[in-house]
């Protein structure tokens, strides 16, 4: 827990030293990249500022949601990319005995936004699959020999739902009304479940 709560202000940081500091921008708009890709940095700690919120769930509406995490995730991926291409040219610094080489310019304006744009487009990506509504599949499987006892005999698996942003409460009550007819203890638990993660 220590290390959740301690990353963004290394991530923060890093980015500073090595994503906005190196580019060969006025320093007015080094400060706005840098504001935004701190503050997107400690969106955890939102929670702070919200009332009922948690550090897991900030009880956003959906849109806002996304678009908060859509700030959060593109401050991720640019941390993830800038500290790829500082190994990167950490690298070719060594095999080419050249400490002024960059194979990668962090100096680079160009670089920086198609950097920035492919973050953005992955922390996208990777968030429109998060949003999308609950997914019900059905499988019928043969089995030779079957005890006449067990035909027909159903089994319901429901697996990674949060009760947040991305799957409202509503949505997993309907998936609990989908399949109540498939297997009640399984479904009695899930609303267990769900009363637990709303209350504690």
């Amino acid at each position: 827990m220590f290390l959740f709560i301690l990353f963004p202000f290394i991530q923060a940081l890093f980015l500073i030293f090595f994503f906005v500091k190196p580019l060969k921008i006025h320093v007015f708009f080094k400060y706005i990249v840098g504001a935004i890709l701190t503050v997107s940095s400690f969106k955890i700690f939102a929670y702070l500022f919200i009332e009922d919120a948690t550090i897991m769930d900030l009880k956003l509406s959906k849109e806002t949601a996304f678009i908060v995490d859509s700030a959060f995730f593109t401050s991720v991926f640019v941390f993830i990319f800038t500290l790829l291409r500082s190994i990167i040219n950490v690298i070719a610094k060594v095999f080419c005995f050249n400490p002024k080489k960059y194979l990668i310019s962090p100096y680079s304006k160009r670089m920086a936004i198609v950097l920035v744009v492919i973050a953005a487009l992955t922390g996208l990506r990777a968030l429109t699959n998060a949003f999308e509504a609950p997914d019900e599949t059905n499988y019928t499987v043969k089995i030779d020999k079957l005890k006449s006892r067990y035909k027909g005999f159903k089994i319901v698996q429901l697996s990674d739902l949060h009760i947040c942003a991305s799957t409202t409460e509503d949505e997993i009550i309907s998936i609990v009304d989908r399949v109540s007819y498939s297997c009640v203890k399984c479904i009695n638990c899930l609303q267990y479940l769900i009363i637990y993660m709303r209350y504690c």
